[in-house]
């Protein structure tokens, strides 16, 4: 099948949406059973998992939910020492189009961290929203 097919794509995406919904622990079988040999269409969904832990572990949500609740109407600027959830700022490191961004240390790890945090308005946009994952995850 060619790999530019948009019903293998919706198989994947499906497959996918599937896996992410079962137990880390189920997935290797769910998928053993799902992709009925098809290596590649298995490699393609793995991917897509493997995409998504990564992505996890770099921005954890409650971070995330911790930073918009305090952002109100207009972009806060976080001086050195204040906590957001369990990171604790530690310096500004710049601005840009996007927001701003912070050096701040991971208390639960014990690791220094860059902390990016959107203006409100962007939050609502769907396009900004998915750059910013996309950075992420990148």
């Amino acid at each position: 099948m060619n790999r530019t097919d948009p019903d293998r794509w919706q198989a994947v995406k499906d497959l996918f949406d599937a896996a992410l919904a079962r137990p880390l622990g189920d997935r290797a079988h769910f998928l053993d059973l799902a992709c009925a040999g098809d290596e590649g269409l298995r490699h393609e969904v793995e991917s897509l998992l493997a995409s998504d832990e990564e992505a996890k572990s770099f921005m954890e949500a409650p971070a995330v939910a911790a930073v918009a609740e305090s952002l109100f109407d207009t972009q806060v600027k976080l001086l050195g020492g204040q906590q957001i959830s369990h990171y604790q700022i530690v310096s500004a490191i710049g601005a840009g189009g996007m927001g701003e961004v912070y050096l701040a240390k991971d208390t639960n790890l014990g690791r220094n961290i860059s902390l990016k945090l959107l203006p409100e308005h962007f939050t609502a946009d769907a396009d900004r929203l998915r750059r910013f994952k996309q950075e992420a995850q990148t």
